[in-house]
């Protein structure tokens, strides 16, 4: 149906633990490298794994990343990352 077909965002719960430089260490990276927000002309797959279906990816962008870190001081940073798919198409590999 038509109705199904528009664009999807998927919204991914993220906890880095370790020690307190470790954890920042991890979210630099994620935010200068691996969770950079892009454009619509940049498509790329996010793979994910099922339990019983198996694993899968979908095209999209990396659109941002929202940390908390309220509790870094103890090793913790929790996040939500933000991933736009135009079509939602899964596609199990």
């Amino acid at each position: 149906s038509p109705d199904y077909q528009g664009p999807r965002v998927i919204i991914l719960p993220l906890v880095f633990k370790g020690t307190a430089s470790a954890v920042g260490g991890y979210l630099k990276t994620w935010l200068t490298t691996l969770w950079i927000p892009a454009g619509a002309s940049l498509t790329i797959p996010l793979y994910g794994q099922l339990p019983g279906l198996g694993k899968f990816y979908v095209n999209g962008s990396p659109r941002g990343l929202d940390p908390d870190i309220t509790h870094i001081g103890r090793g913790l940073i929790t996040a939500e990352a933000t991933f736009v798919c135009p079509d939602p198409t899964i596609t199990f590999v």
